[in-house]
Formats: structure tokens, C-alpha cells, sequence
């Protein structure tokens, strides 16, 4: 693991925009193998990704949360 990547991910803001969380779930995919139940957790985010308007909110924000420990 890329020690740089993985201080960016835990230093990540909260994000703000689509192509924010698409972004961070890019680079977040690749430790993907590192974090139990990754799909699981992140689903609440693709949920943002999905919709026609970015709508960010307390579910998906715990996601993020998770993901960056």
C-alpha cells in the first residue's frame, strides 16, 4: 500500500460534489481488498452518485467516515 494514497484517503474532506465522490470512490477501489465489506459500506455513496441531484447526507457521510479509518 502507497502510504501517500492512504494518508489522502484518511485526510479526504467532506465531499461536496458528484465528481467528488466519484473521485474519492476511484481511489478507494483499489484498497477495496484491504477493508472488510467495502461494497457494503459504500453503497450509501453510490446512492448519491445515482441520483439526478447531489443530495449528500448523514448515511453517506458515515460511510465515508468508515472507509477513511
Amino acid at each position: 500500500m502507497d502510504e501517500d494514497k492512504v494518508k489522502a484517503i484518511r485526510e479526504w474532506p467532506t465531499l461536496t460534489s458528484l465528481h467528488q465522490v466519484r473521485s474519492f470512490h476511484a481511489l478507494t477501489s483499489s484498497y477495496r481488498r484491504f477493508v472488510k465489506d467495502f461494497s457494503t459500506i459504500v453503497a450509501s455513496m453510490i446512492e448519491v452518485i445515482k441520483g439526478k441531484t447531489f443530495e449528500w447526507n448523514e448515511k453517506a457521510n458515515s460511510a465515508l467516515e468508515e472507509i477513511k479509518t
